[in-house]
């Protein structure tokens, strides 16, 4: 039998000097097992040739992609066309405005190209929207004109500004989405806004009525643009969320002895955001609604 030299004992045991003389030390790459047996607990070193894997474990990041882009508030191609056009007039706007007054001779309406003739005060601007007062705005609790919904026509630019204080100018007009003709008035073309909408209850408490439904419609319901009698000068300001109410009612009660008439209760039937503000009017979007929505409805903070 042939027997190693002393100093090679350990290594038949799969230990190391340092070992010998510190036993209770643990190194890097050990394998150490737990028996459990008789009632006690040990831990025994072994070796990575008893058939036991080494697990490596380091450490990573997790992530999962985000989506493509963010929920919208609300769907961009519901309100577009009443982002990029005046919409609304405000009676002292209206009078004040400058208006078409003739056409050149032979014409009876103007097409991009055509040269128009402008009375009244251009000498803040160069580039004009063209519009005609389509429809006033009642207000249901005065009764008085708080605006004009305009409708939109085109763009105009200056040609030749006025000799004088009440003389004509000459407008060539751009581009038309409708013809144009004596008696529409000009509006300096607002600048571009940066939109966003962020819904959130107004800061302050507020209650006013719908003044009309776009389109000439009767009833709205989810997805219809609403005029409300409330505007920028309320208060009113983009991303406002507001409830909408049917007022209440009288009817006969059927049932009663004598029909008596009876009160309903308001009822709470919809959601809507504001998107757009005047100053004396704003355009919301109706989010929700159980029921149909009529003008004259009321609105209140949620």
């Amino acid at each position: 039998m042939y027997l190693r030299k002393p100093w090679d004992w350990p290594k038949l045991w799969g230990m190391n000097l340092q070992q010998i003389r510190n036993p209770h030390w643990i190194f890097p790459g050990q394998v150490l097992f737990l028996d459990i047996s008789n009632g006690r607990a040990r831990l025994t070193m072994g070796s990575d040739s008893q058939g036991i894997p080494t697990v490596k474990l380091n450490p990573q990041v997790e992530s999962s992609p985000l989506p493509p882009e963010g929920i919208p508030t609300i769907s961009p191609e519901l309100i577009a066309p009443f982002l990029t056009q005046p919409l609304i007039v405000e009676p002292d706007t209206l009078e004040a405005s400058p208006r078409i007054v003739a056409l050149p001779k032979g014409h009876t309406m103007a097409s991009p190209g055509t040269q128009v003739y402008v009375r009244g005060d251009v000498s803040k601007a160069t580039r004009y929207q063209i519009y005609r007062p389509a429809k006033p705005l009642v207000d249901p609790a005065t009764k008085k004109i708080i605006a004009y919904q305009a409708e939109y026509l085109g763009t105009t630019n200056l040609v030749e500004p006025p000799s004088g204080p009440d003389a004509v100018s000459v407008f060539r007009v751009d581009g038309i989405e409708r013809e144009v003709g004596v008696g529409d008035r000009l509006v300096i073309a607002p600048p571009r806004e940066f939109l966003n909408y962020t819904p959130h209850a107004p800061a302050k408490p507020i209650s006013g009525d719908i003044v009309s439904i776009y389109g000439d419609l009767s009833m709205a319901a989810k997805n219809s643009v609403v005029a409300l009698n409330r505007g920028a000068d309320d208060g009113l300001e983009r991303g406002d969320v507001l409830a909408l109410w049917h007022n209440s009612r009288m009817v006969k009660d059927s049932t009663a002895p004598g029909k008596p008439e009876i009160e309903l209760p308001d009822r709470r039937v919809g959601v809507m955001m504001v998107f757009r503000t005047f100053k004396h009017v704003a355009y919301a979007l109706i989010l929700s609604a159980d029921e149909p929505v009529e003008v004259a409805d009321r609105f209140t903070q949620p």
